[in-house]
């Protein structure tokens, strides 16, 4: 019982931070740079040529009681959820073809993604 709140407790704070965030600078939101896994100011985000999505996990490296867990949050407010290691965090996804958009990325990324 205690994992499970403390997951429902790094979801909903991480939900939080990351409907805080503004978007993205415009200057990073190019396509077709070759670069669509970006970090800035701390904060992790994917480019697609629709729009982008903020990304944060915590791996099964992180705290136990947590788990391997991860959230993305599009630029049109949806928001997905994933238990999936990303062991890499972000990186995992920078060695791999841009994807055309959103739903080109859930479909590929490796994960399954639900929406939260």
């Amino acid at each position: 019982m205690l994992w499970r709140t403390s997951q429902t407790y790094w979801i909903r704070t991480t939900v939080r931070t990351l409907r805080s965030y503004p978007p993205p600078p415009a200057s990073k939101k190019t396509v077709g740079d070759g670069k669509w896994t970006v970090i800035t100011a701390n904060r992790e985000y994917l480019v697609f040529s629709n729009g982008w999505a903020y990304f944060a996990a915590n791996t099964i490296d992180g705290p136990e009681r947590i788990g391997a867990v991860a959230i993305l949050y599009a630029s049109d407010g949806t928001l997905y959820i994933s238990h999936h290691n990303f062991d890499a965090g972000i990186t995992e996804f920078s060695r791999r073809p841009q994807p055309k958009d959103l739903q080109d990325f859930l479909q590929k990324s490796g994960a399954i993604w639900e929406k939260l």
